[in-house]
């Protein structure tokens, strides 16, 4: 092993190559680091931030005997609405922050599993989820809309 080592330093010397030893853990940190961070996730797709990912609340949507959630995930610092069921209400939802920004409204009724859930907000501010029936319209101020804020 010894012979080895040394003669592969001698042809290195000899061709001018330069050897150096690399460790596995410079090569890729560990874990890697998140994709965006509060408010760079705003308008991003959940997808991106999968880990470290909990349920701040279920909320009944007033006139429907549904319910959507706010998530979080601590890695990315960043929240989005989700709807957890299988079935298609009539129902637009979205999640809205403190200074006013809100994610594009989902209609839950249309489209495939994509869109159980809105592209997500600025995670280091209060947040809330929101739904309305489509065929029951409410005044866009109604506090009823949403849920309280977390």
């Amino acid at each position: 092993m010894r012979y080895t080592t040394r003669a592969t330093v001698m042809i290195a010397a000899v061709l001018g190559v330069t050897i150096s030893p690399v460790s596995p853990a410079a090569a890729q940190p560990w874990p890697p680091p998140p994709a965006c961070v509060g408010s760079t996730c705003v308008d991003r797709s959940p997808i991106l931030c999968d880990d470290e990912v909990r349920t701040v609340t279920s909320w009944k949507v007033p006139d429907w005997n549904a319910y959507v959630e706010l998530r979080y995930s601590a890695n990315c610092a960043a929240n989005w609405a989700r709807y957890p069921s299988a079935s298609r209400p009539p129902l637009w939802m979205w999640a809205q922050t403190w200074d006013g920004r809100s994610t594009a409204r989902v209609d839950l009724q249309y489209g495939g599993d994509d869109n159980r859930f809105t592209s997500m907000v600025d995670g280091t501010q209060l947040a809330r989820v929101c739904a309305e029936n489509k065929y029951i319209p409410r005044a866009p101020d109604d506090a009823n809309l949403c849920s309280p804020w977390y």
